[in-house]
Order: C-alpha cells, then sequence, then structure tokens
C-alpha cells in the first residue's frame, strides 16, 4: 500500500522499519500475534527488493522510502555504522536522514502508537529513535539475543546503552535453581548466526538508489558479498582444538574500535600488549572475528599477524573454542557471558559489556532478561510474546 492509504479505524497503527529481507522475515513473524492484539504493523523500507517482497508476497502493509521536498538538520549520524564503515559520506548521510524524516513524519499522521527497529546503530535505527523520543512515541529496538529463541530487545538501544545496563539490580536476585553451570548447557546454541543468502534483487535496490537519490546502504552489503571475500579459510582455519590449553581473543565488529577511538590501532595495540604478556607461556593465542566483519584493512593487518605465527586465526565457533581455552580477552563482545557462564578466566579489555558481572547475574541475563521468541507450525509468535514485547516497552 501507499502511504496514504486508508487503515482501519478499529485498528491501532505501529510502524516497523526494516534495512533488510532478513529484518523484514524476523519482523513477519509478529504480524499474526499483533492482528490478534488488535495492531497494524506499518513497515518501512529502504529497499526495493523487500518492498517487492513484503508486499506481493506477504501482503503486508509496506512503503518504500523515498525523498521528500523538505531537509532536516541531522541529529546524532556521525557514528552511525554506516559512516564509521565508510559506506556513506555525511552529505549522502544527510540526505538519508532528511528522507527518513519526512517519511516518518507522514506515517505520523495515522497516529502511531510505537515503533520497532533492529539494532540501533544504523543511520535508520538513530533517525527513527530520535524521531520517537521527540513525539513521545514508545520505542523497541531488537538485536539477537544469547542463546537459541531468545532476543535481547529493549528501549534504550543494545549492549552498554540499554535499559538493563541502567537496572543492573534487575539481575542480582538469586535464583531457585541450583544447576551447576556448565559449557554444555550454556553454549550449546550460544552464537547463534543469522543465515544470508545473496540476493541478485539486490540490483533493483541499486538501480533505486540511482533514482531516489537515496545511497544504497545496510549492514550486509550485497555487492561486497558478490565481489570480495575478507578471508581464504583454507588457510587460516585449520587450528585444531584439543585439550591443550590457549588463550582466547574473540575480536568484536572493528565498528566498536572506530567508534571509541576513531580507527582500528586500539585493537592492535591491545594485541601487541596481550602477545607481550604471554611470550614466554607457550600458549597459542586463538583470535576469531565477528562473522559479519567487513573491513578489508582490520582482516588483514590480523592475517599478517597469523602468517608470522604470533596468533592462529581462525573460523571454529566460540562455542568449541571456549570447551578448551584457559584464559579469554573479551573486547565488548557478548562471548564473555559464555565465559562467565561456565567460570573461565576472562580479562575485560576497557569498557566492555558484562565487564563486572557474577556468573549469578550472567545466568538471570540469559533466564530472565532474554526473552523468548517461540513460534508455530506456520512460523508466528503468538499473541503472548507480543504481549510480553508490550510490557518491555513500559520499563522506562
Amino acid at each position: 500500500m501507499d502511504v496514504n492509504s486508508s487503515i482501519g479505524s478499529d485498528m491501532k497503527n505501529m510502524l516497523i522499519i526494516v534495512e533488510s529481507e532478513q529484518q523484514l522475515l524476523f519482523f513477519r513473524t509478529f504480524v499474526k500475534g499483533l492482528h490478534e492484539l488488535e495492531y497494524h504493523p506499518l513497515f518501512l523500507t529502504n529497499k526495493f527488493s523487500v518492498m517487492l517482497v513484503g508486499k506481493f508476497h506477504f501482503g503486508l502493509d509496506i512503503s518504500l522510502l523515498r525523498k521528500g521536498e523538505k531537509n532536516y538538520e541531522s541529529y546524532d549520524i556521525e557514528e552511525s555504522l554506516e559512516m564509521l564503515l565508510g559506506h556513506v559520506n555525511l552529505k549522502e548521510s544527510q540526505i538519508l536522514f532528511s528522507a527518513i524524516c519526512w517519511h516518518v513524519d507522514l506515517l505520523l499522521q495515522k497516529n502511531i502508537e510505537c515503533i520497532w527497529v533492529w539494532g540501533g546503530n544504523t543511520i535508520a535505527s538513530k533517525t527513527v529513535k530520535w524521531i520517537a523520543k521527540k513525539n513521545n512515541i514508545r520505542f523497541l529496538l531488537f538485536d539477537r539475543g544469547n542463546s537459541e529463541g531468545k532476543m535481547f530487545v529493549d528501549t534504550k538501544g543494545t549492549a552498554l546503552h540499554s535499559w538493563l545496563y541502567e537496572h543492573q539490580e534487575f539481575l542480582t536476585t538469586e535464583l531457585n535453581q541450583s544447576e551447576s553451570n556448565t559449557v554444555d548447557s550454556y553454549t550449546k546454541h550460544f552464537n547463534f548466526q543469522q543465515k544470508v543468502k545473496l540476493n541478485l534483487f539486490f540490483l533493483l535496490d541499486v538501480l533505486y538508489s540511482a533514482i531516489s537519490g537515496i545511497r544504497f546502504v545496510g549492514e550486509r552489503n550485497p555487492i561486497k558479498k558478490l565481489f570480495k571475500s575478507l578471508i581464504t579459510w583454507d588457510s587460516f582455519g585449520k587450528y585444531e582444538v584439543t585439550k591443550k590449553q590457549f588463550i582466547y581473543i574473540p575480536f568484536a565488529h572493528s565498528f566498536e574500535c572506530k567508534k571509541r577511538y576513531d580507527g582500528i590501532d586500539r585493537y592492535f595495540n591491545i594485541l601487541d600488549n596481550i602477545l607481550a604478556d604471554n611470550r614466554y607461556q607457550s600458549n597459542d593465542v586463538v583470535v576469531t572475528i565477528h562473522p559479519l566483519e567487513d573491513d578489508r584493512e582490520f582482516v588483514e593487518r590480523l592475517q599478517a599477524y597469523a602468517l608470522r605465527g604470533e596468533i592462529q586465526l581462525t573460523s571454529i565457533r566460540s562455542t568449541e573454542l571456549l570447551r578448551y581455552c584457559s584464559k579469554v580477552y573479551s573486547f565488548n563482545t557478548s562471548v564473555a557471558l559464555h565465559a562467565i557462564l561456565n567460570n573461565i578466566p576472562i580479562e575485560f579489555v576497557e569498557e566492555s559489556l558484562f565487564k563486572g558481572w557474577s556468573s549469578i547475574m550472567a545466568k538471570n541475563y540469559v533466564d530472565r532478561y532474554l526473552i523468548d521468541l517461540p513460534v508455530d507450525e506456520d512460523g508466528c509468535c503468538p499473541a503472548g510474546t507480543v504481549e510480553a514485547l508490550f510490557e518491555r516497552m513500559r520499563l522506562e
């Protein structure tokens, strides 16, 4: 439907922002439950291909982002994912910001009661969060949780900016359960990775970008996936995990380093210090990178360490590496949670996720804070799950 199409007056309207086909498939699972609660979801996307799939395959009420006649003064986009990764320049980001502001303002005429967005680091999510706050509209951010079938859902953002980190007393209550923490019980389903398949409809996205003047951007840029592969794992992924001890360094996405230090050099300064500290302990140093890492310079510099024999760069899942490592160095990564749960020695590198947490807090985080996302045989979340999400929006 067009943004000006009419919606039944008996339904309450809400807005869902989607920036990829994967996000569309995720948020679609809530549509049935939303309808049962008398909410009508309006979808907004900047991808032509996503609009086609949503409108004609799923029958969703979805609009395609377009430029308006009004320019808006940009807000808080300099530290967005696209800017820090070099996907857009300042002028392109300002065009995208203004387009989102204009289009969302248009949709707000339909009395939007709440807005759902994935992540929180992109220009779109930052912009919509700002608009929601300015208009006193309830807002919810989604991100992958720390175990299968669970999502991290928050009103302010994810990780260190979340409601949870401002109210950690929520996690200090002793649990009634007495089972011991084991690697098998807490890492069996960790590190859920979203499968991303190349969708050649992205060529329509590129064409629409050229026509509309809105830069083609995204966390997962299909053009990059089509034309380059960052690592040849045949050379670097053969590390044999055995019961001999090794030190494990799971690097967070280089975006995190750029956001804090205006570049990636800081990561390598810290890595040099770790290697120096462990030089005379004859322990291997095993390194993994974020599955969505797309900074070529960052990866090539790590490869140079591997070629010199200073580190073992591998694609082995962190769940397997945690079974045998003697120590973990945490660069603001959720792997730290797994280490805490299983009493693995951990050293936090500067400000980092889960720093200072006890195993009780970590277990409460998994068992009580993350929201379960069960689905029925049709792949839809029940109304009860949606009600839990609306309850989460009432945290503030």
